[in-house]
């Protein structure tokens, strides 16, 4: 058996999978695929980085919506279809786009959700000691 890479292309619309030689699977073996015409969208040009936002976390490019939110919001049992609706400028790849990033460097994403977690805790305690009794 001859193993073949596959490559995914999206749009909002539509999914279509295809061969990276560029043959296509028959649509029979593919349920829920249509063979509409859509235009390649490199996958690791959904992510990026920019000093200036987030301090330079990963993001979804061309948003301020980082991998870490995306990432929290999956761990706390939310769908990415939940997700991407509750953003509503979210589309559904760019929401997989930043769950693949998670899963492929959880280590970096885990230290900033628990960076994350220390700080709020820190100015919960100060919030408290500040409290009129």
């Amino acid at each position: 058996m001859t193993r073949r890479n596959f490559s995914i292309v999206t749009n909002v619309q539509s999914i279509r999978v295809g061969f990276c030689d560029g043959s296509t699977p028959p649509v029979e073996s593919v349920p829920g695929y249509n063979r509409t015409m859509t235009t390649a969208v490199e996958i690791g040009s959904l992510i990026d980085r920019d000093p200036r936002i987030r301090g330079g976390r990963p993001k979804i490019a061309g948003t301020g919506v980082t991998v870490m939110r995306i990432a929290g919001w999956y761990k706390m049992g939310r769908t990415p279809e939940e997700i991407a609706d509750g953003y509503g400028h979210l589309n559904l790849a760019q929401v997989h786009a930043a769950l693949a990033y998670y899963h492929a460097n959880s280590d970096e994403i885990e230290a900033d959700l628990a960076e994350e977690e220390a700080f709020f805790e820190e100015v919960e305690r100060g919030s408290q000691h500040r409290l009129p009794q």
